[in-house]
């Protein structure tokens, strides 16, 4: 019975205690960021059908960029906030639209936004490795709140308010 007792205890208790937690960085908004992503990759409409609200608008992110220390770490960057709290936001790359191909992997991180721009594009934080450098596009900061197309399947972060 106590055996019985002890595996019911672990299969119920064990998910909600090893859940990602909300951590505070110290934002003057008050907005506490998850401290993992959600697994997968999901297009715009995707993410906002199923997270919502709880996607940071693009205000929340450009407070992220804006307010904390960045450190590239190999596969993403540490982002410490004003208050010495930390999160980590991997390099994860992105899927294409069309074949659902991941790209960049390593190198890239793209994180949705709830905020849309127009009916192609919404709002993302964008993050690069620092030593690429791209034809196209030279950056000086590697971090940055960008629009990008809806379709792609990007990351996912959650946040919540304190």
């Amino acid at each position: 019975m106590k055996k019985v007792l002890f595996l019911l205890f672990v299969t119920i208790c064990i998910p909600f205690i090893a859940r990602a937690q909300y951590v505070d960085l110290g934002l003057k908004s008050g907005t506490l960021w998850k401290s993992t992503n959600e697994n997968g990759y999901y297009s715009y409409d995707q993410a906002v059908r199923e997270f919502g609200n709880q996607l940071p608008r693009k205000g929340q992110m450009e407070e992220l960029v804006n307010s904390c220390e960045w450190t590239w770490t190999g596969d993403g960057y540490d982002v410490t906030g004003p208050n010495g709290n930390k999160i980590f936001l991997s390099a994860d790359g992105y899927t294409s639209c069309d074949d659902g191909k991941m790209y960049d992997g390593g190198l890239s991180g793209f994180y949705w936004s709830l905020t849309p721009k127009d009916d192609e594009n919404a709002w993302l934080m964008d993050l690069y490795e620092p030593s690429v450098q791209f034809a196209s596009l030279w950056r000086e900061d590697h971090y940055l709140v960008v629009e990008g197309w809806r379709c792609r399947g990007r990351s996912v972060r959650l946040v919540k308010s304190k």
